[in-house]
């Protein structure tokens, strides 16, 4: 397997793109691409990277700050290609026209997936119409708890205002693209943490459905987060982002999951969050700092370490996937690349790196591989072929 890094800054030459790429005996077999929405709809450089790379599949999604190597981006078009020696890959994409029909896209993307051979699925989804709870669940019940799935859904950095996905030159929002990767000699590890701490009493969700929730505690959700994050904050979309809700049924309080507000509805009351929300689930708020956020990319890049370890005796991986959160990025600021850097010095200097930061990250329980929607993590992918 092998595997470049790719990066197209704002005003790049695309010679530049070229002379990098040149002299390869084979195409890539996947490349993926994170950017800005506008320039990912508008750039010259992607159009003639699809030229490039026309025998192979061009994939990708927007995002408010892209990931390579160790360095975060704002702007630009960047991501990684890869191609492998015995392992074959496949896609399926999709759109909807209600986000009620989430699951039934899950679905239908496991059906385009599933085959004897599928050792793992990377997802990316719109960040603003996709229920992320939804979707997971449509493509596990087809294809099992054994399939692990990661990526994320787009995002669009503080803004909130449109997220897109791309396959070739085609754009396009509500819907998802799904790659399978199918080998007898593929190993996947995961990870996810947050570094996020809880604060304040224990909840109950008294009144939701799905994703909006209108009671906590059976008081007004909004009154109640008003209450203990103010007012001002709760009006603002991003303000809110830093303010999630650990969230877990009263009896398995070890299936916590943390959920990230996506829209404040004051005219009906209610809070929206990137994933559901279950009525009758136990909540507490949570808040972060710095060195909590960096010490959680640390234990998730551990852990994804030792899983590869596990996996294989040649413990180096030919790649990593990072998908991490936009609140992360927003509370992190000016040391937001600590805590790429962080990982990147337990996974491997040198091993080529790509992502972006999302409005939802796609990943297996730390020490299980059925699949969830996280918010405000840091979630890790690693990859390593086998040589047959």
């Amino acid at each position: 397997m092998w595997v470049r890094e790719v990066s197209l800054s704002m005003g790049d030459n695309y010679s530049a793109f070229e002379k990098e790429f040149s002299g390869l005996n084979k195409m890539p077999d996947l490349v993926l691409l994170f950017g800005n929405s506008d320039e990912i709809e508008s750039s010259n450089e992607l159009r003639k990277i699809n030229e490039r790379f026309s025998d192979s599949l061009v994939v990708g999604c927007s995002t408010g700050t892209n990931i390579t190597g160790k360095k975060t981006f704002d702007s630009g078009i960047s991501g990684i290609a890869m191609g492998f020696d015995n392992s074959t890959i496949r896609h399926s994409c999709a759109r909807i026209e209600d986000s009620i029909q989430s699951y039934e896209l899950g679905a239908k993307l496991g059906l385009d997936l599933d085959a004897d051979d599928l050792v793992a699925v990377f997802v990316m989804c719109d960040g603003l119409f996709i229920n992320g709870s939804e979707i997971i669940k449509g493509i596990a019940a087809v294809l099992g708890d054994n399939i692990p799935i990661s990526g994320g859904l787009a995002g669009d950095g503080e803004s909130f205002t449109k997220t897109r996905l791309l396959i070739g030159n085609e754009i396009f929002d509500h819907g998802a693209i799904a790659i399978g990767f199918y080998s007898k000699s593929l190993q996947v590890s995961h990870a996810s943490y947050g570094g996020w701490f809880e604060f304040g009493p224990e909840w109950k969700i008294t009144k939701s459905k799905g994703n909006v929730v209108s009671e906590i505690d059976e008081m007004p959700a909004i009154e109640l987060y008003d209450d203990y994050v103010g007012s001002e904050k709760m009006a603002l979309q991003a303000s809110a982002l830093l303010y999630p809700l650990k969230v877990w049924p009263p009896k398995h309080p070890e299936k916590g999951v943390v959920r990230a507000i996506m829209n404040v509805d004051r005219e009906n009351g209610t809070l929206t969050f990137a994933g559901d929300v279950p009525e009758g689930w136990n909540a507490k708020l949570m808040h972060g700092n710095m060195p909590g956020l960096i010490d959680g990319a640390t234990q998730a890049a551990n852990h994804a370490i030792s899983n590869l370890k596990a996996a294989n005796e040649n413990n180096s991986p030919d790649l990593c996937l990072v998908v991490s959160c936009v609140a992360r990025r927003m509370l992190l600021g000016s040391r937001t690349e600590q805590e790429i850097e962080a990982l990147s010095s337990i996974i491997g200097e040198n091993i080529p790196l790509a992502g972006f930061y999302s409005y939802g990250e796609i990943s297996p329980q730390n020490d299980s591989p059925v699949c969830g929607l996280h918010n405000q993590t840091m979630t890790i992918t690693l990859m390593k072929e086998e040589a047959a």
